[in-house]
């Protein structure tokens, strides 16, 4: 490359090019070996990642096979009639809930009602048909995960104008500057340490009513998937469910715990907690000192 004006299509390869005229001819032969060697470094560094992915993904099938072959079901096939479901956990803890995270919560809370108020013609978020969840045992399964997903909302709750446009729809008799206070109102003292200001021992704080259309909306993908075996045909009599410490967002994370912290069995009648086997512990694999 040194010697020649021809590279490839590249960005990083045309970028390393212009710097050419800018440096001597040594200067620039020890950037592009610096370069050439940070690049093996790399693709190095990305393949022990997906080996070390790769086996913690043999392993975990191999625990998830154990836990299920030690547990016996009324004489039942668990793969065929229960089939297995892995879920993630919600924060497992409660905290106060700091004054600074009220105050954060409270500014976006007036960002988004003036920009609803400005944008009057917007679309307004869908409008919740019911209650129920439209995945079977969805309810269910959510009640076990106790909420993996909410860590994400933070301080915003991913509330949108659109959310508030709703909100202003369904509750036309509120100002603009009574809905922050609507939505503080349903604050508690004691949240679920680490997750969203809305995310409570008992779930959401929020009416469905004043929550995003994410929040009512998503499902994580082993339930997604859960959904799509229902739709397919098949009538499985329930949900055979291990649950991994990790939050939704962690769980992929190579340098987190992530062993099993519950097994239970998810039917319409409700939730049968099982005993946890005793299993080797997940290997705890630092995370590297630096990237290269």
């Amino acid at each position: 490359m040194a010697g020649t004006d021809v590279v490839c299509e590249s960005a990083e390869c045309r970028l390393l090019l212009s710097r050419r005229a800018e440096l001597s001819p040594d200067a620039f032969r020890f950037l592009v070996a610096t370069r050439g060697q940070q690049r093996r470094d790399l693709r190095k560094f990305f393949e022990v990642e997906r080996q070390r992915r790769a086996e913690r993904t043999t392993r975990y099938a191999l625990e998830h096979e154990a836990i299920r072959q030690s547990v016996g079901l009324d004489g039942e096939p668990l793969a065929s009639r229960y089939p297995l479901l892995v879920l993630p956990s919600g924060p497992p803890t409660l905290a106060p809930l700091p004054e600074q995270r009220r105050q954060r919560y409270r500014a976006h809370l007036d960002s988004i009602i003036a920009e609803a108020v400005e944008a009057d013609d917007s679309e307004p978020a869908r409008e919740p048909s019911a209650d129920e969840s439209p995945v079977p045992l969805g309810a269910q399964l959510c009640t076990v995960c106790r909420g993996g997903c909410c860590p994400a909302g933070g301080e915003r709750a991913y509330l949108t104008a659109a959310t508030i446009r709703r909100v202003m729809r369904l509750r036309p008799e509120l100002r603009p500057e009574q809905i922050a206070d609507e939505y503080l109102a349903h604050l508690v003292d004691r949240t679920v340490d680490g997750s969203c200001v809305n995310h409570t021992v008992t779930g959401c704080g929020l009416p469905r009513q004043m929550r995003s259309d994410t929040c009512n909306d998503y499902y994580c993908e082993p339930v997604r998937e859960w959904q799509v075996r229902c739709a397919s045909g098949e009538q499985p009599l329930g949900a055979f469910v291990i649950q991994r410490r990790q939050n939704h967002w962690n769980r992929d994370r190579l340098n987190v715990p992530n062993d099993v912290v519950g097994v239970s069995v998810v039917t319409e009648a409700g939730i049968r907690p099982l005993a946890t086997p005793a299993a080797p512990p997940t290997p705890h694999h630092p995370e590297p000192s630096g990237r290269p």
